[in-house]
């Protein structure tokens, strides 16, 4: 491993102990608090491998967990901020269900959530999107060439939410080995909590009327990102709602 310029320190910026601390602050496995810093190397880090390959120093560790703290609660606050100022936004600008040409906003649509039941029973993959189209009346509110890019916008989401979801599976089976390396009576002074069981639900969608919460910033931010709710402005630029070219 790289040395630091300060005697005994390594090259920080490129470790991995520094992703496994950011990894565990962010998710929660341990609280962002700089005073757990010597009880956290004691008890956890310093029985890491990856920890001990790379020739941490406990000085190190502790300075660098300090500003780490700082630095996630510093993102979370930011978080909460943006989040804050979403929901003032969306009171302030109701849902409209029809782009300024007049068509329906398909997320909005009845053959949004029918769509995605097709997509589930896998009907796409045994009839042509023409085919398709002509099983539902709701179907008909689109015509041919925008259904079809419905389709193969739907398809696209369930494969990167499936792919999201395994490298959540992945990153919590991993921070639950690391768990494993110290005894239930070590991990007291942290406080475990991290759900390894943490999934999107392909088939799930945000309530974004004026009157409904949203649980959490992380679910906010997770809803928004995967169901694309773009005013779907975008298709007049070839695009669809998750900003991806249209097939």
């Amino acid at each position: 491993m790289p040395k630091g310029k300060t005697p005994g320190f390594i090259d920080w910026r490129n470790c991995r102990t520094k992703e496994i601390i950011l990894e565990d602050l962010l998710s929660g496995l341990i609280p962002a608090e700089p005073d757990l810093a010597n009880s956290a190397w004691r008890h956890y880090y310093s029985k890491l491998e990856e920890v001990k390959k790379e020739k941490v120093i406990k000085k190190q560790f502790v300075k660098r967990f300090t500003d780490h703290c700082a630095q996630v609660t510093t993102k979370k606050e930011k978080s909460q901020k943006d989040f804050k100022a979403f929901l003032k936004y969306r009171d302030k600008n109701k849902q409209v269900f029809h782009k300024e040409n007049g068509k329906p906003l398909f997320y909005l649509h009845p053959a949004y959530e029918l769509l995605k039941q097709d997509i589930m029973e896998g009907k796409h993959e045994i009839m042509t999107a023409g085919v398709l189209r002509s099983t539902r009346t709701a179907y008909q509110d689109f015509d041919n060439k925008e259904f079809a890019q419905r389709v193969y916008q739907e398809v696209r989401r369930r494969k990167f939410i499936a792919f999201v979801n395994e490298k959540r599976r992945l990153k919590a089976l991993a921070a639950s080995q690391r768990r494993a390396v110290a005894t239930p009576e070590d991990v007291h002074f942290a406080g475990f909590h991290l759900d390894d069981n943490v999934y999107i639900d392909i088939n799930a969608d945000v309530n974004m009327d004026s009157d409904s919460e949203v649980s959490s910033v992380d679910d906010y931010y997770a809803e928004k990102k995967y169901e694309g709710a773009k005013d779907e402005r975008n298709d007049d630029q070839g695009q669809g709602e998750d900003g991806m070219e249209v097939e």
